[in-house]
């Protein structure tokens, strides 16, 4: 898959981005086994993780239990319809 993104993009994947995403079900456990998946395809494949992406509610737990990793802090805008209908996780 990645070299099919390569030849069709004209671009060389340097990195890959732990994105574990359950949406507003992601917690922060979730979130470590994630990107020790990552790690160990990166690894694989020979390249760093990048960053990690992750709900900022989750930023501060999640940089304790992985402080070496770099964090993006991610908002929610959009609800699903359950959501709306029941309330948000967080």
């Amino acid at each position: 898959m990645m070299k099919g993104i390569e030849t069709n993009s004209r671009l060389k994947v340097t990195g890959l981005v732990s994105n574990t995403n359950l949406g507003r079900q992601t917690d922060v456990e979730t979130m470590v086994q994630g990107y020790a998946k990552v790690s160990e395809i990166a690894s694989k494949l020979g390249l760093p993780v990048a960053f990690m992406a992750a709900p900022k509610p989750l930023v501060p737990e999640v940089m304790a239990r992985l402080p070496e990793v770099s964090v993006l802090p991610l908002e929610f805008f959009m609800k699903t319809p359950w959501e709306e209908a029941f309330g948000e996780a967080y």
